[in-house]
């Protein structure tokens, strides 16, 4: 099984958090640019606190629907998408793993009407680069 230093942790009210250092972020990226299904393992949070879980795996699932949806199904980060989403995506995460700074330290993927690849239901997200 393939492994990524990121950490993925759910709050109470649905809200999910990717966290990782720019390498992470990064490979994690590529993972989804690939745009295949897969099992990847996460690396297990020091803590969930004030999390409600934390996930040490993330399932990448391929469709031909449009967009992708983060979601959060039994304590495993789920990222459900068509391969142009998956990539789309993808590139966000990479840009914001390559310029942090630019973007605060961290970036939002939350669905809204219209959204360019999100899909209605997916899990507000925030991505966040933790250490170098």
């Amino acid at each position: 099984m393939t492994r990524v230093d990121v950490t993925a942790r759910v709050g109470s009210e649905g809200t999910v958090s990717i966290s990782g250092a720019r390498g992470a972020l990064l490979r994690f990226a590529s993972l989804l640019a690939k745009g295949e299904s897969t099992v990847v393992a996460l690396l297990a949070p020091a803590t969930v606190a004030p999390y409600a879980s934390a996930a040490t795996t993330m399932r990448i699932r391929v469709d031909p629907d449009p967009g992708v949806a983060l979601s959060w199904e039994r304590d495993e980060l789920v990222v459900t998408g068509e391969p142009s989403a998956l990539a789309m995506l993808a590139r966000n995460i990479s840009t914001f793993g390559s310029e942090p700074t630019a973007a605060g330290g961290h970036v939002h993927e939350d669905y809204f009407p219209g959204h360019s690849y999100l899909r209605q239901g997916s899990s507000p997200t925030v991505i966040e680069l933790t250490g170098r």
